[in-house]
């Protein structure tokens, strides 16, 4: 009787931690967890959708554990997983052995949503995660895994029930785990090969669809427009050649209207005074043109 006793001490003991982790009361309807190894960072991306059961009491607080090494990048809540915002969000974090505590203050909304980073484990080409939900609360959970671009070979554990193509390409495959009690938690392994360090958030970049062929819509022909831009270049050279000869003219006409005044200015010249000759036989005053002088009738050496 005593050896029993001690064992149920002993039980008592060992599920007390998992007692003490889940918190009455608290359930959740859903719980979607996506995992995206290598997206935008060489690490794996863990984002939690959580949706508290309807008969929750709000505001509350809520803690929630995640791995000791991960890096938070994301806490929010709302009314739906579309309207969840992280402004104005008070949390606060605590160590507990292997977890992170994270307690979210006065979470008024069913929509809750967490995301970290937590460390993926990269050996060469081969890749290796384990995911574990902790279990301190009852709900229905599922697990949706991203396939990272270039990846090949991969496992997972337990196998997925569903998968599906995205538009960019990214596989994702869906692992249900059904409704889980506060305390009971669930694995999911996960292995692949990659040989690149590529991350699939590359894949969100652009891209034309095929080479742009002369005719694609949006796209200028320089051809189209030759015709034209030769035209124009004639009617510029037009142009610059009719302005070129009027200001020569113009500047011709007004420097010879310039020489015109100045000649009109300048001082006609005055004609000279005649210089007066007598004859040289009676000293009287001859007239030009005459040969004989009209005095004495002497005859003159030269015409005048």
């Amino acid at each position: 009787m005593r050896k029993w006793f001690a064992v149920m001490i002993l039980l008592a003991l060992l599920l007390a931690p998992a007692a003490a982790r889940a918190q009455g009361g608290v359930t959740f309807d859903l719980v979607v967890v996506k995992l995206w190894p290598e997206f935008d960072q060489p690490d794996m991306l863990v984002m939690y959708e959580l949706t508290l059961s309807s008969g929750m009491t709000l505001p509350m607080d809520l803690d929630f554990r995640i791995p000791a090494g991960a890096t938070i990048q994301a806490v929010a809540f709302g009314q739906t997983h579309g309207t969840v915002s992280d402004q104005g969000i008070v949390y606060t974090t605590r160590a507990d052995g292997d977890w992170m505590v994270i307690t979210v203050k006065d979470v008024s909304g069913p929509a809750v949503r967490i995301e970290y980073y937590d460390r993926l484990e990269i050996e060469g080409a081969g890749r290796h995660y384990v995911y574990q939900w902790p279990g301190e609360y009852a709900a229905a959970l599922t697990v949706i895994f991203q396939q990272p671009v270039d990846a090949t070979n991969l496992t997972l554990a337990p196998e997925p029930v569903d998968h599906w193509t995205d538009s960019i390409g990214l596989v994702y495959y869906q692992s249900d785990f059904g409704t889980l009690e506060a305390g009971e938690s669930a694995t999911l392994v996960a292995d692949y090969q990659k040989a690149t360090s590529r991350l699939s958030k590359s894949l969100l970049q652009p891209q034309p669809e095929a080479p742009l062929e002369g005719n694609a819509e949006g796209r200028v022909s320089f051809s189209n427009y030759l015709p034209w831009l030769v035209g124009g270049a004639g009617v510029l050279l037009i142009a610059v050649s009719l302005a070129f000869g009027l200001s020569y003219w113009r500047g011709t006409g007004t420097g010879s209207a310039q020489r015109r005044r100045h000649a009109a200015a300048r001082p006609a010249k005055k004609e000279e005074t005649p210089v007066a000759i007598n004859c040289p036989e009676c000293g009287h005053r001859l007239q030009p043109g005459d040969q004989f002088c009209r005095a004495c009738g002497i005859r003159l050496d030269g015409t005048l």
